[in-house]
């Protein structure tokens, strides 16, 4: 039986790494080795943006909506290709679903919540959304994420994937995490 983990998205404004990314690397690499058969997918978006931020990769200073899910996306697809450098044998799918019509929860200022609610009147549905994912689950071979965005495969810009990326962020995740 196929085990699919599905690490969630970045619903409202996503504030701060532990909800964009660190979520995401907690649960596939503490599911990694308990699951049959699995596949990862995060929603975390297909990593189309260039190099991390490393000057500021919690997005303390200089904080907005747009660039925090940009460098969401770009963390997360270096994330995929250091999952599958350490557990090769599980297949990696790293969606963009575009905007999706969700719940958008958040604690937000007035001018992020009027463009949450311009984004809620034009996202897709969540079942479209799933639609366009579910063809991919299979796809792709173990060891070698999948980039997936609004529905196309796409590859994974190697600026926010290069393996030296993956692993600088996989030794700051874990200096994070030990704190």
């Amino acid at each position: 039986m196929k085990t699919v983990v599905i690490t969630g998205g970045t619903d409202g404004t996503g504030r701060g790494l532990a909800r964009t990314y660190l979520s995401r690397f907690l649960l596939s690499h503490g599911l990694a080795n308990l699951l049959a058969d699995p596949v990862v997918l995060n929603f975390g978006g297909a990593g189309r943006f260039g190099p991390p931020r490393w000057d500021d990769p919690q997005q303390r200073t200089q904080y907005h909506g747009l660039t925090a899910m940009i460098q969401a996306e770009i963390l997360n697809a270096a994330l995929a290709v250091g999952f599958v450098g350490r557990h090769p044998a599980i297949r990696y799918v790293n969606n963009f679903p575009g905007i999706v019509a969700t719940s958008f929860a958040g604690d937000d200022d007035k001018a992020e919540a009027a463009q949450i609610g311009r984004l809620r009147a034009t996202g897709n549905s969540v079942e479209t959304a799933v639609g366009e994912i579910l063809p991919f689950l299979d796809s792709g071979a173990p060891g070698h994420p999948v980039a997936v965005s609004e529905g196309g495969a796409i590859p994974l810009n190697s600026q926010a994937s290069s393996p030296a990326d993956a692993r600088r962020l996989y030794d700051y995740t874990r200096e994070v995490l030990a704190r």
